[in-house]
């Protein structure tokens, strides 16, 4: 989370986050709104529905194939998340 924090605050393609950006725990604080940051390997076992998750940032690259990043959407815990646009 640290490492996070920072990132955002002094973003070197967006530049420097001119509001409030703090770190409490595993909790970023944007603006007074909490983020919980997780890192878990597998995206079926976060857990969606008890922390209400609405927004997943998948960024370890691990994904190789189409299917697999839909296992996002499928876990989602708004249906119409999971649709297709089409």
């Amino acid at each position: 989370p640290d490492d996070l924090a920072y990132a955002l605050k002094y973003n070197s393609i967006h530049g420097h986050y001119p509001d409030s950006v703090e770190r409490n725990g595993d909790i970023i604080i944007v603006d007074g709104d909490p983020f919980t940051v997780l890192s878990e390997f597998d995206p079926r076992k976060l857990p969606r529905k008890q922390l209400e998750i609405d927004y997943v940032i998948e960024s370890s690259g691990q994904f190789q194939k189409i299917q697999e990043p839909e296992w996002h959407l499928r876990c989602s815990p708004h249906p119409d998340h999971s649709k297709k646009n089409g």
